[in-house]
């Protein structure tokens, strides 16, 4: 006569861990580096400098600039010669390590710029002016053309010391307005400017 062994009987008599494991889940396969690998690129990409896009029109205008004051012989260029001023200009502006930093320097260096040239325009006039009456060369205590350099640069460090706590744009802003203002007058009144008394003539 057959007589059936039950269940727990026979899960008594087998070796229970060849059991266990053969009902343990299969386990997950380890993570991959993917997702590492893929933040270590995206954190290489985003560290390495953007390319800088250059703004060529204003650039080339600089530089048309730069030109025509070379050809004038003028003073305010530091007595640099020829392409030198602008060689120097452009090798700082391709040394900007961003594109912000690029866009600070041509900002700068535009203004810059516009103070030279506006010297020198005064410069032009205030010749003309020496031209139209001797006895003003006559009558200054020296160099005319020196007392107008130094009259420049008392007046920027009058701005600066009337302005404190301004940057430097806004500075080099209200430069650029008080040599418009200069030029402006010197064309209008002549030897009769009041810069023409103060540069020459002590205020007389």
């Amino acid at each position: 006569m057959f007589i059936a062994t039950p269940l727990f009987a026979l899960l008594d008599s087998m070796d229970a861990a060849p059991l266990v494991e053969a009902l343990e889940l299969p386990h997950s396969p380890a993570p991959s580096n993917a997702s590492s690998s893929e933040d270590s690129f995206g954190l290489r990409v985003l560290s390495e400098p953007w390319p800088i896009t250059p703004d060529l029109g204003l650039e080339s205008s600089m530089r048309n600039r730069i030109l025509i004051l070379e050809a004038k012989n003028s003073p305010f260029l530091l007595g640099k010669e020829k392409g030198h001023y602008w060689g120097e200009m452009k090798e700082s502006l391709n040394n900007a390590s961003e594109q912000r930093e690029y866009i600070r320097l041509l900002d700068f260096e535009n203004r810059d710029l516009q103070i030279r040239e506006r010297k020198h325009s005064c410069l032009e006039v205030f010749r003309g002016v020496l031209l139209r009456n001797p006895y003003l060369e006559e009558r200054a205590a020296y160099s005319p053309q020196e007392a107008f350099f130094d009259f420049l640069n008392e007046r920027r460090d009058a701005l600066d010391i009337s302005n404190p706590g301004s940057n430097p744009a806004e500075m080099d802003r209200l430069e650029i307005l008080f040599l418009g203002e200069i030029e402006r007058d010197l064309l209008r009144r002549g030897d009769e400017s009041l810069y023409i008394k103060q540069l020459l003539l002590n205020g007389d």
